[in-house]
């Protein structure tokens, strides 16, 4: 029996035939009666993809799913547990930003380090409105370091 699956991935495709990412989180409060749109967590292409894409992998592994489905556009989304949405959502935003591949490669692997409890604790921290853009400066000085 697999779990809630609250994230989606969505593999497009980009302006100029490469592959996009958009990582979509469902509402978690589905007490209220009217229906909640998922938000979209953020996007990942470029230089910035092919950098993450052994962490992207390993990731999609973990839930079962080949490593071929980032290589085309899906007309699915692609289902994530929490876990892992919540490792992909601090991947797409510490990554985004970044310009050097080397810093891109110590962010992936500090948070393949990380434990899930400490993912999901600087997840929401990066998530306060406001704030959040500085922990999201914080954790790239910290993880990227060289």
């Amino acid at each position: 029996m697999t779990g809630p699956k609250p994230y989606q991935l969505r593999i497009l495709k980009d302006h100029d035939n490469a592959v996009r990412l958009e990582l979509w989180q469902e509402a978690y409060n589905n007490a209220n009666e009217e229906e909640q749109a998922p938000l979209k967590v953020g996007t990942l292409r470029g230089t910035q993809f092919l950098a993450c894409q052994p962490g992207l992998v390993e990731a999609l592994k973990s839930e079962g799913h080949p490593s071929s489905v980032l290589t085309r556009p899906q007309s699915n989304p692609v289902g994530l547990t929490e876990d892992t949405g919540i490792y992909l959502g601090l991947l797409f935003r510490l990554a985004r930003p970044l310009r050097r591949v080397e810093r891109i490669h110590n962010v992936v692997q500090g948070l393949v380090r990380m434990t899930p409890d400490e993912r999901r604790y600087f997840y929401a921290r990066v998530q306060y409105p406001g704030k959040g853009r500085y922990m999201e400066r914080a954790l790239r000085l910290w993880l990227g370091e060289e």
